[in-house]
């Protein structure tokens, strides 16, 4: 008889993606698009910290033509798991690597020469979304290259030429001025393919924070991103921030309270003591630190009497934090450390803003050994 249960173990910290809100979020994003533009998912980076596969099991149910992910490890994750789930993947990849690579299912993003003088030669079958530098000067082929690419093309009847796409640089500034050009360029782009008879099924320009921007009516696809996991990429001077307002966050991150400590007034916590005891108080111990996700800069020395819900005390360490019992907790209860309610102390957006970055960062640190759910 084996002396280990098979039931799964409880786990001290959670990740909680509520589906439901996923769903909301794509919904809303597909009222305001131009008629017939269709919604690329995009789960890279671990799914924004939502989990990659959690993400590729909820989204079965929103008919989409790709999952769009950075990595060949990415999609062959999800491939395990849902093997005729056609991907887009966006990320570049080690040129040698092409001819050990399975293409089943997925479509590749070629921004680049080099890689594709490689799939020519290599000679299989192959599909591919051309990608053009129209400003962000990243990754992209410029109008110079058209030429070029359309000879190679030409000559390359096993390459399948399936998409085209550009990436915004500055959609989530207010002035759409940069945008606009950007879009200007890349409608160059279509019609100098156009002209030479050359159709694309997949057009797209448009992130979360330009989807709605894009007035081109031959782009028919956008990626989102962000915007699809509940956090508003614009501004509230944006002139589209409003019709985006109503984005819901999914994810919410809890832990258990493994210690209680009973401080004085003037005690220290944590290391360095930069967090003192306003007065007598109780504090609780969380097994949650950087290394599972938060950042070392959250790291407080006040308590905020005004502020409901969690708070950190003092330094943040490496696996454990020390924090407030907002509720009176006692050891083995469950907190909130993340909520999914902006107006919260210690929602995505909230920290962020106390750590001078953007909600993409904290989702993203999130480490992926801890356990997601999906309510």
């Amino acid at each position: 008889m084996s002396f280990f249960s098979r039931k799964p173990l409880k786990t001290l910290n959670e990740i909680r993606i509520f589906q439901d809100h996923i769903l909301q979020n794509l919904t809303l994003y597909g009222s305001h698009l131009l008629d017939g533009v269709d919604i690329f998912p995009t789960i890279k980076s671990d799914g924004y910290g939502h989990g990659l596969v959690q993400m590729a099991t909820l989204l079965q149910k929103f008919e989409t033509p790709y999952f769009a992910m950075d990595s060949y490890f990415e999609a062959i994750t999800v491939r395990k798991h849902f093997p005729d789930q056609k991907i887009l993947l966006l990320g570049e990849n080690a040129l040698e690597n092409f001819a050990h690579m399975d293409f089943r299912n997925i479509t590749f993003a070629i921004a680049n020469k080099e890689s594709l003088k490689v799939i020519a030669d290599l000679g299989r079958k192959i599909s591919i979304h051309l990608k053009f530098n129209t400003g962000m000067n990243r990754q992209g082929f410029q109008k110079k290259d058209l030429p070029f690419l359309l000879s190679l093309l030409k000559k390359s009847p096993h390459i399948k030429s399936e998409g085209i796409f550009s990436h915004f640089a500055d959609a989530d500034n207010p002035d759409n001025t940069f945008t606009n050009q950007q879009e200007r360029i890349f409608g160059e782009i279509l019609d100098f393919f156009a002209q030479e008879g050359v159709s694309f099924l997949f057009t797209h320009l448009g992130n979360s924070a330009g989807a709605l921007k894009v007035e081109d009516k031959r782009i028919n696809a956008c990626r989102l991103g962000i915007g699809m996991y509940g956090y508003n990429p614009l501004v509230p001077e944006d002139t589209h921030f409003s019709l985006l307002k109503d984005l819901q966050p999914a994810l919410e991150a809890w832990s258990t309270i493994t210690n209680v400590q009973d401080l004085k007034k003037g005690d220290r916590v944590s290391y360095n003591g930069i967090f003192t005891a306003p007065e007598d108080m109780k504090i609780g111990i969380i097994p949650f630190g950087y290394f599972e996700g938060f950042d070392r800069k959250l790291s407080s020395r006040d308590f905020h009497p005004k502020e409901k819900g969690f708070q950190i005390l003092g330094r943040v360490c490496m696996n454990l934090t020390a924090c407030t019992l907002p509720m009176g907790e006692k050891v083995g209860d469950s907190l909130c450390l993340i909520s999914r309610h902006e107006a919260d102390f210690h929602s995505v957006q909230n920290m962020a803003k106390r750590v001078k970055t953007i909600s993409y960062e904290i989702l993203t640190r999130l480490h992926s050994s801890i356990r997601r759910k999906i309510i």
